[in-house]
């Protein structure tokens, strides 16, 4: 799957749900970004466990590492104050502060640049 003039084409419908491939599939090259975002984040857990939580399921980084790309992801999403929005909850952001960490949690594993 890497960047190659043929790509292969794969069907997902054929994968194990809970396969090795769909989950390499899934985060590395595919994300989904819901329109209500707080359907797709837990309201118990903060906003940085949650996207470290994708960062550290695909790649090999401490939870340290993880959250330094989360912050800057954050960032890049241009979400205000991304080192004290870390570790606020979900309830505690705007709907559109709340939209930005989704879309952070979607882009997170496609290592930053």
């Amino acid at each position: 799957m890497g960047g190659s003039a043929q790509e292969e084409v794969i069907n997902l419908v054929k994968l194990d749900g809970n396969g090795s491939e769909i989950r390499e599939i899934r985060g590395n090259y595919i994300s989904m970004v819901f329109q209500e975002p707080m359907t797709a984040m837990s309201p118990i857990r903060t906003v940085g466990l949650q996207i470290m939580e994708a960062v550290m399921l695909h790649h090999k980084v401490s939870k340290a590492e993880a959250r330094l790309q989360t912050i800057e992801m954050l960032r890049r999403v241009r979400m205000a104050n991304p080192e004290r929005v870390v570790d606020d909850y979900p309830f505690q952001l705007s709907g559109g502060m709340r939209q930005r960490a989704v879309i952070a949690m979607a882009l997170i594993c496609r290592r930053l640049c």
